[in-house]
């Protein structure tokens, strides 16, 4: 009796296991759509990364006490570097086609409520520009956004003392989404990093 509980124990563990990896290692929906509209993602074959971060704070009054642009800087580009995305950090890699501008952007609004707490609103926007080049002149190069291939992010509300948490959190949870559509489409670059 013992052997057998002892044998399903491991099958639900195993099991377990196994979906959680396959749903933390899943490609976001937005890939999965840009994979089915053109058979090809458009992280494919990238080398570097240059991340920026820029906060906005419209409202004069929305701050963030200690939560830098420097610090989420730090936080997007160890991410980047952990999971194996070279991070270019040079100044004019904007004008070399394998290196895609990451733009991490933090639009922060006060919440006005009757009851005297004060609240804030934000949204966080994770997105990839590349320099793309037209079809129908291959001279002629622009800027376009190429990941993700649609953008719905929701306001966030959080608490004073909460906000600044939730902001990393939401930073964190949109790079990890990038770090696995960019591995999926890079799975050799993903081997050549484990094996360093």
């Amino acid at each position: 009796m013992k052997a057998k509980t002892l044998w399903i124990l491991a099958v639900l563990v195993v099991s377990c296991v196994a979906l959680l990896s396959v749903r933390l290692l899943a490609i976001s929906f937005e890939e999965k759509s840009q994979l089915e509209d053109y058979g090809i993602s458009t992280l494919k074959g990238l080398k570097a990364i240059k991340p920026v971060v820029i906060i906005m704070a419209p409202d004069k009054k929305a701050n963030l006490a200690s939560l830098t642009e420097s610090d989420l800087q730090t936080q997007v580009e160890l991410a980047l570097r952990k999971t194996g995305v070279k991070v270019s950090l040079k100044k004019n890699s904007q004008q070399d086609l394998s290196v895609a501008l990451l733009r991490v952007s933090v639009l922060l609004n006060d919440v006005v409520i009757s009851s005297g707490a004060q609240l804030y609103s934000f949204v966080a926007n994770v997105e990839l520009t590349q320099l793309v080049q037209l079809t129908r002149d291959s001279e002629i190069y622009t800027a376009a956004r190429t990941w993700p291939m649609y953008d719905f992010e929701l306001p966030i509300i959080a608490g004073e003392a909460k906000i600044e948490q939730a902001i990393k959190d939401e930073v964190t949870r949109q790079v990890n989404e990038f770090c696995n559509d960019y591995l999926a489409a890079n799975p050799r670059e993903q081997q050549k990093s484990e094996h360093m």
